[in-house]
Formats: C-alpha cells, structure tokens, sequence
C-alpha cells in the first residue's frame, strides 16, 4: 500500500513538474495513434514500469500473502488507475483511438487472469480480474466514444458486473452497478437532445434502436443474473429500467417510421398503434411467471393497460375517430386501421381478462364489447354511409353488464341489423 502511495506520489509531483515548463501538459503536438507525445516518452515509460511492477508483483504475492484479496485488487487496479493518470496528462481527456486499443488488450489480459485464477480456485483473485475487465472495457468505450454512446456502453457493462458480483460476491459491484443504472436511466430517460446524437450517415429510428433497444438488453440480462429477487433494490431499478427503456423504443420508432418524424403531428394510424401494443405487452406480462411475484411487473402491467385504454379511448376512439377526422382506413374490409384501432383491443382484452383471472384478478368487463361495438359501428360507418349506429352500439355496451346473455345478445343482434339496415 506504502509503495502504491508512494508511486502516484512521485508521478504527480513530476507532472506538476512537467505542467511547469513552458510547453505545458497537454499543448504538445500529438500522433493520432501515439499514446503519449514526444515530450512525455520518459513520463510514460517510468509510469508503464510502475504499472508493470504493481501488475506482476501483485500477482506473485497473492499466492504467498496470507490476503490474496488485497493483493489481487493491487495487482488488478494499479495498472488502470496508472493508465488512466497517464491518458489524462498526455491527451487530456480526448478521444484516442491508440488509447482505445491499449485499455482493450488490458482488458484482454484481464479476462486471460480471471480464466487463470478460476483454474486454481483462487476466488478472490479471479474477482479482482473480472472487475478489472469490466473497467477496462469502460474506459475503452470512454476514450473513444462520444457521451451518448458511451452512455449505452456503460449500460453493456451491467451484465459483466452482474456475473462478477453473482459469481464471486463482492458487494462493491453492486454500488458500481447502482450508481451505472441510475446514470443510465437519467441520461436516456430526461434528456431529449440525445436523439440528435446519431452519428453521420446513420438514421435516427437505427440509433434509437441501438439507444435503448441495448440497454433495455443489459438491464433484463442484469437483473436475471442477479436473480429476479423481488426484495433487491438494484434488481427492482433494473426491472423498471428496462420496462421503460423498452416502451422508450416503441414510442420514438413509431413516431419516426410511422408518424413521419418528430416534428410531424399524429395521425390515426400512429395512435391506433399504440393500443394495441401496449395491450399485448400487458398480456405478455400477465402471462409470466413473474406477474404474481414481483411488483414491477404488477404495476408496469396495470400502467400499461391504462395507457392502452386511454390511448383508445382519447386517440381512436374520440380525438383521431375517421367519422370526423375523415382520414382514410384502408381498403380492406376488415384488415384496415378500424380494425387494428378496435377489433385488436377487443381480442387483447379478452385475452388479458381470461389471463389475469387465473391470478385471482379481473378487469372491466366491458372493454372488449366497447371495442367490439366500436369496431362494427365504424366499419358499418365506412360502409354504408351513416353514423346512427355508433351511438346505439357504444350505449348497448355500456348498459349491457348483466351476467344474463340473452338481453346482452338481443341488443347486439337489434344493434347489428341497424346497422345493416342504414
């Protein structure tokens, strides 16, 4: 410990040093691929020696040492730390491609030691090592990428720390992993201006689907490896974290491949795709073994199922409705936007009713007829050229909860034959 000291001692005096001289750290021209300019050769030779010597000599003291955890972490950590005091004195910050490479290969030569101690049941090293990996990939992905994608780089990081923390135990990596997810969800979650962020040349539905379609990934495989624990704070965040990165994605995609970008307005068919896949998520939920166990899914399943009926209701159903609207639906009888907009909902309802009541739970019974009802008003709307029947048919579902089905069937039968016969 006396001699790590000593050496981050000695290098940043001879910075300070160096940061002296007329030069000046940092102002020195620069090769694009040269981990340190002409000036600071020595600098950086001295301070790869001291990372070769804290690399090595830890790693031969662990198997004597009657703590092998401390001298593993040494072993692991100097060179990093080491590496990154002289990445910020010799480029100051900026993206390096040659900087990039070498914290690869450390994190190369950090998976090889993590193999190696496995093999001899060292536990604690191989902790050390995989931590180490993981925070070499890090800063690779920090030296090179720009902010936003080094925010979905850090979220790749979660299921690395995941396996480390399960495999080996070391409860630091949970603080690690904690404080990721919370910067993570942040950044992605608060901040609109990401979305401008794609690189040249790369359309933006391909980058919000490497933005969020990947840390969406991370959080679920994170969250697995930890165990589902419905008790663990950090499984709970991912869980949810996921949740919405995963609700993030379909929202923006379908505003850019089917609304016509964000400055476009909505239109029928982008709300009426909403209902109907927030309803299948639902059901998709419902369905898991997780549903009566954790309250992420719960809640997520029964927000979800209210933003399918307000999108119904409020977007098809009253704001976006083609009998005032006047957009067009499609050709096909019953394979158009009517049908997607109300027919879908009233399956998914069904389904979701029959699904949730297996778990001693239940929901309205009269959404799947309003959406029946519906979907046959304004189909009979489309073709016969009235609207009388749009009122009869809502009423009649509203009316008809009795548990009876020959008044409930009568209205509908009467209702239909209306609706033929305008």
């Amino acid at each position: 410990m006396f001699a790590a000291l000593f050496a981050l001692g000695f290098l940043i005096v001879w910075w300070l040093e160096l940061a002296a001289m007329p030069h000046g750290i940092g102002q020195g021209t620069r090769a694009h691929l040269a981990l340190v300019p002409e000036y600071l050769q020595v600098f950086g030779g001295v301070t790869a020696a001291f990372a070769a010597l804290f690399g090595f000599g830890g790693f031969m003291a662990q198997r004597r040492a009657g703590t092998p955890a401390f001298w593993a972490s040494l072993s692991a950590g100097m060179p990093l730390l080491l590496a990154m005091f002289l990445y910020a004195v010799a480029w100051n910050f900026a993206a390096s491609a040659a900087w990039a490479t070498m914290a690869l290969g450390m994190a190369g030569l950090g998976l090889f030691m993590t193999d190696h101690m496995l093999r001899r049941a060292m536990q604690a090293g191989a902790g050390a090592y995989a931590a180490a990996t993981s925070c070499a990939l890090a800063i690779a992905m920090a030296v090179l990428l720009r902010e936003s994608w080094l925010t979905v780089g850090l979220a790749a990081m979660l299921p690395a720390l995941a396996w480390v923390h399960a495999r080996f135990g070391l409860l630091p990596l949970r603080w690690v992993a904690s404080v990721i997810t919370a910067i993570v969800s942040v950044r992605l979650l608060t901040n609109p201006s990401i979305l401008t962020y794609a690189a040249d040349g790369l359309p933006t539905w391909l980058w919000v689907l490497y933005g969020y379609g990947l840390p969406a990934l991370s959080y679920l495989i994170a969250a697995r490896l930890l165990g589902n624990r419905r008790d663990d704070p950090l499984v709970l965040s991912l869980q949810a974290g996921c949740m919405a990165f995963v609700i993030a994605l379909q929202v923006l995609e379908f505003r850019l491949l089917i609304g016509g970008g964000f400055e476009a307005s909505l239109s029928l068919a982008e709300v009426t795709l909403h209902g109907p896949t927030w309803l299948g998520m639902s059901v998709v939920l419902a369905r898991s073994r997780l549903w009566t166990t954790h309250p992420i899914f719960i809640w997520g399943g029964r927000l979800l199922l209210v933003g399918s009926t307000a999108a119904l209701v409020g977007g098809s159903l009253v704001a976006f409705n083609p009998l005032w609207t006047h957009e067009p639906v499609g050709a096909w009888p019953f394979l158009n936007l009517l049908g997607l907009a109300f027919g879908a909902p009233a399956i998914l309802y069904a389904w979701l009713s029959v699904t949730v009541r297996r778990h001693g739970q239940a929901i309205s019974p009269r959404w799947p007829p309003v959406c029946r009802c519906s979907w046959r008003s304004l189909t009979s709307r489309w073709r016969f050229g009235t609207c009388f029947t749009v009122s009869i048919s809502i009423v009649a579902a509203l009316v008809t909860r009795s548990s009876t089905p020959i008044p409930r069937h009568g209205l509908f039968s009467a209702w239909h034959c209306l609706a033929v016969l305008s």
